[in-house]
């Protein structure tokens, strides 16, 4: 592959990555603003069943946050790398292996592959946040 292709495609994953941080501040927003109106109206199971999976997605969120964090990083120091990206990252697998953060080293994974895995939680994040936002609406309605 190219190094210029290489290098725009890291810098690509990285904003992407760096960008999706905003996805969940409205779930975050809106679930205080549910806890708010739980803890001042009547107690109903409907309401704290919705409640529990909020905090349960809101892990699941945080979870995702911080893989798309390490990957906006790894991928930043790639595309800024003297050599290419490509090497940078072949490297960043060995020392992952070395500190047992992987099992093994099956073969140099593309840098398009890299992004496209980093794009791919960003969608997750981001079909979870609806999921929540979507889930608050419903308990609104119902209270």
């Amino acid at each position: 592959m190219n190094d210029d292709i290489g290098v725009w495609l890291a810098r690509t994953g990285e904003a992407l990555a760096s960008a999706s941080r905003w996805i969940m501040l409205a779930p975050v927003a809106a679930l205080g603003l549910q806890w708010t109106i739980q803890t001042h109206a009547p107690v109903s199971y409907l309401a704290t069943a919705g409640l529990i999976i909020l905090v349960t997605s809101l892990l699941l969120q945080l979870a995702l946050m911080v893989r798309i964090e390490f990957d906006a990083r790894i991928l930043k120091c790639a595309a800024s790398s003297s050599g290419s990206p490509n090497e940078a990252l072949a490297t960043f697998d060995e020392a992952l292996l070395k500190i047992g953060l992987r099992s093994s080293l099956p073969g140099a994974r593309p840098m398009a592959d890299r992004v496209m895995g980093v794009t791919r939680l960003v969608r997750y994040l981001a079909a979870v946040s609806v999921a929540q936002l979507l889930l608050l609406l419903v308990l609104g309605i119902a209270s």
